[in-house]
């Protein structure tokens, strides 16, 4: 409130944001200083891969020195699933770039990660985007005669290839794709009319513009026809995607660009009485202005414009689902509650909604042309409120400029109309506050007003025109208060850097040049340099960053005007026009063991330096084996001044090589290998060509070409994948005289079927033994087997930790259970030192993990990134927590305090009734308040009150008790004779094995041996014979069985003689556990013997693991069902056992549930045979694939695989679709289809393998 007097007179000025003069009506967009202070981040490129190292760099504009030095400078690495990834800590000092330097790791998820930068109190984030791309090794260009295209006119396109270091893509096989998406239309002329459709609209499916072969030169025609046949209406961006095909595989490039499918637009104006709530007042009348355009935006007259008015059924408040805003476009189910139809003259024309007291919340107004193009807008209707403060809105008065474009120094002119005895307050001002303001008197019917733009202008200053007329003045019918606003843009010369780059126009590989750095005004810069393949740089069509463009960009009006004309008497005159609320918006910066390094990225980044006024540097570089061209790239700053430049340097050797290969290989998979030979000399005639592999890959030749000029040459060689799994290296060389050139390339041979695991379960009495025959399982190399003996219980450990290290989801609760037994194991196992190394580690690693899946509420959530944690998961991870601190792991205190202060919070809640699933979680809750020694008494005997808890939540509450030193009231709550756990439910994410091992942790608690013994038994034995479980059942079992044998173990020795192939392996076990090693060596078969010496009974479990060779054509489906389809590009069914290279199609996955209950926690993974490429949706999805975002929860797009997550209704379906690509002719295996329940093993659906081949 501001608070004025002069003599006996008072006034008072509300200054909240809702009583500011609107101004969105006027050009007030553009980038907003974080409070007098700008960040802009640059890297090298746009898209790295899953181990890539990845160079950010910001730099920090503090013209008000607001942060001091020595400040720290905080960033904070998100990955896609929101999980925190690493801190990097720098200080505030002289430099004007600041480095973020980090790795990401091969096992990474893809997606897109988010970096947060915290200086202060000061928040700048950007986007990150992690993908398994390949780079291009084409340059692709794709010039459009038209700067727009159109429905009704053919456009012309010409397209040209070559290799990126300048050789023509003679004779290539090319394609030309588009997908048409929705988009708003905005016209100059109209920028305060709304064209926009208020409810989403689907984008075509993709179509084929071009599907043809590249001249000699590397050329072609293309025509852009989108005319007959094609069902479009409206505004689009048109996403042209361009493949070219090497010998295998493809580059691509994508651009977009404007399409017009309607010959006319129609836009509309609404005067709201609350512009921020889009709310009109039901009692009184309102106009609603229309204009009418053509394609160009031309006023065009048009007749029957269709008005209709939808009543929504729902208030103000509430946010109705857009999608359904669609079903009211041409449908006639929905009735209008009012329609008219209306003309245009000139472009425009208007209607009005009438007062009705009974219209009152949402509504849909639409407009349409005759031609199909919609507008509309969701309004508002409803009482007035208090005394309408936005409704005294000023009259707009009319400013114009000479020109909107000035340097410093320059004189900038504006005009406006005034009338006798008026006055004009102008005001200069800026993103950051108010630069000048004066009052003008003496005021003529046409004002000029004129000013000096100074460097305090830059990047653009507002003028701020408010003419008050005299009071009670009758010369015109205008307010007493006028309101004008335009802004310039201002260019301060002295803000540019023109840094110079003195580099050679091309570069041979592995050789050093030196590069000189110098400014052309001689001024002092800090400055980085990076030199990137083009071919990375391609696939986004990256742009070298400009920070000066970025700091100098528009800014926003940072300040907002106050007066009270609107609360005075008379102030306004027969007219009035009212402007919409105000606006401004932050523009966001667009954003075997060994593995194969198959992609090393060309990069090569230096710096930062710091170059001081009037000197030059130099720097020695040396780019690696590599051929084609690299953008070298120098971004400058210095104090509030920016620049950059960029060269394209060609990077060749008289003599070269490119091979062609798919990303990875399975075993059993052959594929064609082309590789391209450059001749660029005239001296290279006679060619030699050796082709060799080593490691997992088969495949070897010599051959001779022969050049009668500079060119290229293609030859083809077999290459295999056959063996063992794992690295396989393609060796190739060339020599032509004194010209020699090789290539070595890395490629994955992969298993194309999972580990295969075989157990066999024997309860051995004293002084009897058995025999068993281990046959090695599945391909040589891959074959793993175990014993273990125990006297306690059959844990089959080796099998059961097998599958929870193999696990491939990474959800809270699979990350604890992984490691949970661990903690146990370790103690009840004779470990080598390397194995308790590799344990320790790996709970670890869980600890520091947790803090990613914490929830903004402090509990833990099951995936990261949610606001909300979840009761059950938070007293899993937190028992967790305590069972590892007392194994002497360190356990952040802060993590460990945020979990029980929800677990209190949570069992504070507490109802009447609740569902038993409900009370059975708060029980467990409970229960590990009460292991962590702080029970909650009260609310312990609430819920041993309430007639709520089944028998596993009985037990789990008795468990409270007992840990709380009140044995009597936990024997009060259960019956020692009924063990066995109620009706299990899929909310507990539990099993009737997991629970009743609830009741066994009771039992311990209760020191009732007796009765614990024979339970743990049953456990132990049912887990061992009904197969796979799910990650929670086996890691809790796990857990709690280990604890008992560590707390039963001690009076328990198994004395045992194991014999293989008749020779004694084991002449003598002690202690309750023993693991044997059973290597088979070259004996693909061993017969076992173990004996039983002792008095006791022995539990024997072997493990024998491997993974089977060919292909797993086996289905099965257990509450799904699951349908896999493949299709063209138009729909149609495609059979896929035979292809042609080049061919591009979908893959459509239906899963439907056949049950009457919903699922979560649902995983599909698809895994792409090596001779097809995704086509990643997140990067270049084109069509439908982009349409599945909403169905899932998070996708994980790998080389050769893809996993979606998500959930799934009961008897609903859901549908994924993939887009791939016949890229590398061969003969491949198809792996078999999974989708799987990960927390009820009730819910299961796999489609068998099959064969494919890729042909030319």
């Amino acid at each position: 409130m501001l608070f004025a007097q002069k003599g006996n007179q008072y006034a008072y000025l509300k200054l909240d944001n809702s009583s500011a003069i609107p101004v969105a009506n006027f050009d007030i967009d553009g980038i907003k200083a974080e409070k007098g202070i700008k960040a802009f981040f640059y890297a090298e490129r746009d898209v790295w891969r899953p181990g890539d190292s990845i160079y950010l760099h910001l730099i920090l504009e503090d013209r008000e020195q607001q942060l001091p030095e020595g400040h720290p400078i905080n960033m904070e690495i998100y990955n896609p699933r929101g999980q925190f990834v690493k801190k990097i800590l720098t200080l505030r000092d002289e430099r004007c770039i600041y480095p973020f330097y980090f790795a990401t790791s091969k096992d990474d998820p893809t997606g897109n990660w988010k970096v947060v930068v915290k200086a202060g109190t000061h928040i700048f984030q950007r986007g990150i985007q992690v993908e398994s791309i390949k780079p291009n090794r084409l340059k692709i260009e794709l010039e459009i005669s038209e700067d727009v295209l159109s429905k009704s006119e053919t456009s012309w396109a010409k397209l040209k290839a070559s290799w990126l270091h300048g050789t023509p893509a003679a004779n290539m096989k090319a394609q030309v794709s588009a997908v048409l998406h929705p988009h708003t239309p905005t016209f100059e002329k109209y920028k305060d009319f709304d064209f926009s459709t208020p409810y989403p609209r689907q984008s075509s499916k993709e179509f084929t513009l071009f599907d043809g072969q590249l001249d000699y030169k590397g050329e072609a025609s293309v025509t852009m026809s989108f005319g007959p046949g094609r069902d479009f209406e409206g505004y689009m961006q048109a996403r042209i995607s361009t493949k070219v095909y090497e010998g295998g595989g493809f580059s691509i490039n994508q651009r977009s660009i404007p399409f017009i499918a309607s010959e006319h637009f129609v836009g509309l104006k609404m005067n709201y009485s609350y512009p921020s709530w889009k709310k009109l007042d039901n009692d009184k009348n309102h106009r609603v202005e229309v204009v009418s355009v053509d394609e160009k935006g031309n006023p065009a007259d048009l007749s029957n414009i269709e008005v209709k008015l939808y009543d929504l059924d729902y208030h103000w408040w509430y946010q109705g689902n857009s999608n359904l805003l669609a079903s009211y476009a041409g449908q006639t189910y929905h009735k209008p509650v009012y329609s008219t139809k209306i003309s245009t003259s000139k472009g425009k024309g208007s209607f009005e909604l009438s007062n009705n007291s009974q219209r009152y919340g949402c509504y849909l107004l639409l407009v349409t042309a005759p031609d199909g193009h919609t507008c509309g807008q969701q309004i508002y209707f409803g009482l007035p409120w208090g005394s309408g403060i936005q409704k005294g809105d000023a009259q707009v008065l009319a400013l114009v400029a000479e020109r909107d474009q000035y340097k410093t120094g320059e004189t900038a002119s504006l005009s406006f109309p005034a009338s006798k005895d008026a006055r004009a307050l102008v005001t200069l001002e800026n993103g950051r506050g108010i630069l000048h303001q004066e009052w003008l008197d003496n005021l003529e019917a046409m004002n000029e007003y004129r000013f000096v733009t100074t460097p305090d202008m830059a990047p653009n200053v507002y003028v701020n025109i408010m003419l008050i007329q005299a009071y009670a003045q009758t010369a015109n019918d205008l307010p007493i208060r006028l309101f004008g606003l335009t802004s310039f843009r201002v260019e301060d010369e002295q803000t540019r850097l023109h840094p110079v780059l003195d580099i050679p126009d091309e570069l041979r590989p592995e050789k050093e040049y030196t590069i000189r750095v110098s400014e052309s005004n001689k001024q002092a810069m800090d400055y980085t340099i990076a030199l990137v393949d083009e071919g990375l740089l391609d696939l986004t069509n990256f742009s070298t960053p400009d920070p000066w463009a970025h700091f100098y960009a528009k800014e926003a009006l940072g300040t907002k005007t106050y007066d009270m004309y609107n609360e005075v008497l008379g102030s306004f005159g027969s007219r009035l026009e009212s402007m919409y609320a105000i606006g401004g918006s932050d523009q966001e910066i667009d954003y075997s063991k060994k593995k194969a390094d198959r992609f090393v990225p060309i990069v090569e980044v230096l710096g930062p330096f710091k170059l001081p006024a009037g000197k030059k540097a130099e720097h020695k570089i040396q780019l690696k084996p590599y051929a084609g061209s690299v953008r070298a790239m120098l971004i400058a700053a210095g104090r509030g001044r920016y620049g950059s430049m960029e060269k394209s340097i060609r990077v060749s050797e008289p003599l070269m090589l490119y091979a062609s290969l798919p990303r990875t290989l399975a075993l059993g998979e052959k594929a064609d290998l082309p590789l391209t030979v450059f001749a660029m000399d005239e001296s290279i005639k006679k060619v030699e060509i050796r082709f060799e592999t080593e490691g997992r890959l088969q495949g070897s030749a010599d051959t001779l070409i022969l050049f009668d000029a500079p060119g290229q040459q293609d030859v083809f060689f077999d290459l295999k994948a056959a063996g063992e799994a794992g690295l396989g290296i393609i060796k190739l060389s060339a020599v032509s005289g004194r010209e020699k050139t090789q290539q070595s390339i890395e490629l994955d041979v992969m298993h194309n079927n999972p580990p295969s695991t075989e157990q066999v379960f024997k309860m051995l009495p004293a002084g009897e033994s058995w025999q068993a025959n281990l046959s090695a399982l599945g391909v040589p190399g891959t074959n793993k087997a175990r014993l273990e003996i125990s006297s306690v219980l059959p844990l089959n450990l080796e099998y059961q930790l097998s599958f929870l290290n193999q696990y491939p989801h990474q959800c809270a609760e699979q990350v604890v259970s992984a490691v949970f037994p661990l903690i146990y194991v370790q103690k009840l196992l004779d470990l080598s030192a390397e194995k308790r190394k590799e344990y320790e580690q790996n709970i670890k690693d869980c600890i520091d993990r947790l803090p990613r899946y914490q929830s903004m509420d402090r509990g833990f959530a099951f995936w990261p990134g949610r606001s909300a944690g979840e009761l059950w998961l938070t007293s899993y991870l937190t028992y967790f927590m305590l069972e590892a601190e007392k194994a002497a792991y360190l356990i952040p205190s802060n993590l460990k305090r945020a979990g029980l202060d929800y677990l209190a919070n949570g069992v504070r809640r507490y109802r009447e009734y609740l569902p038993d699933y409900k009370a059975q979680i708060q029980a467990y809750a409970l229960f590990v308040l009460a292991r962590a020694g702080e029970p909650e008494v009260a609310a312990m005997n609430r819920l041993m009150k309430a007639d709520c808890l089944n028998n596993q939540g009985k037990w789990l509450l008795a468990s409270a008790y007992a840990a709380s030193g009140m044995k009597e009231a936990a024997y009060k709550l259960i019956d020692l004779r009924d063990t066995e756990p109620g009706t299990v439910s899929v909310y507990t994410y539990g099993s009737v094995l997991r629970d009743r091992c609830y009741l066994l942790q009771s039992l311990m608690l209760l020191g009732e041996w007796e009765q614990a013994a024979p339970l743990a038994l049953k456990i132990a034995t049912d887990f061992n014979r009904t197969g796979r479980h799910s990650t929670q059942t086996t890691g809790f079992v796990l857990s709690v069985l280990s604890e008992f044998c560590l707390l039963t173990s001690a009076t328990s020795e198994a004395e045992t003689e194991l014999y293989v192939n008749g020779k004694p392996l084991l002449t003598q076990s002690s202690g309750a556990f023993t693991l044997v090693d059973l290597s088979h060596g070259r004996d693909l078969e061993l017969d076992l013997r173990l004996v039983n010496k002792g008095k006791g009974t022995v539990f024997a479990s072997l493990f024998n693991q491997g993974v089977k060779a060919g292909m797993d054509a086996s289905e099965q489906e257990k509450g799904l069902a699951l349908e896999i389809s493949y299709m063209d590009q138009e729909g149609k069914k495609l059979n896929v056992s035979k292809l042609k290279q080049g061919t591009n199609f979908i893959v459509q996955l239906r899963i439907s549930n056949k049950t009457a209950f919903a699922v979560d926690n649902l995983a599909l993974t698809q895994m792409i045979p090596a001779g097809w490429e995704i086509i990643n949706e997140r990067l270049f999805g084109t069509g439908s694939a982009s349409e599945d975002q909403n169905n899932y929860d998070y996708r994980d797009i790998r080389d050769d695989r893809v996993h979606t997550y998500f959930s799934l209704g009961a008897g609903k379906t859901k549908v994924f679709t993939l887009e791939l690509n016949a890229s590398y002719c061969g003969d491949f295996i198809l792996a078999p289809v999974l989708c799987e329940a990960m927390y009820d093993q009730a819910y299961y659906a796999r489609k068998g393998g099959a064969k494919v081949k890729v042909e030319r």
